[in-house]
């Protein structure tokens, strides 16, 4: 759920519907483009990929993909 609220964030602010066919590694690198650092594509944001097939996500690792979404809506916003 999270991944999509992202993707209608970006779609919204740049107006283009394509970016809801970009998966995978590409959404991740997508996503890294308003930071600074490639912390979707090589940091927990690789949990958005990962997190859904797997047997179980520590509460850790969710907080910090959170914050890390949070992070990336203050910089897009």
């Amino acid at each position: 759920e999270l991944s999509a609220f992202l993707r209608r964030v970006m779609i919204s602010l740049k107006r283009d519907t394509n970016i809801a066919g970009v998966t995978g590694m590409a959404w991740l690198k997508l996503l890294d483009e308003p930071l600074k650092e490639p912390e979707f594509s090589e940091g927990i944001g690789k949990l958005l990929l990962t997190g859904p097939y797997s047997k179980e996500v520590s509460k850790e690792e969710v907080i910090k993909l959170l914050l890390l979404s949070s992070k990336w809506v203050r910089e897009v916003l």
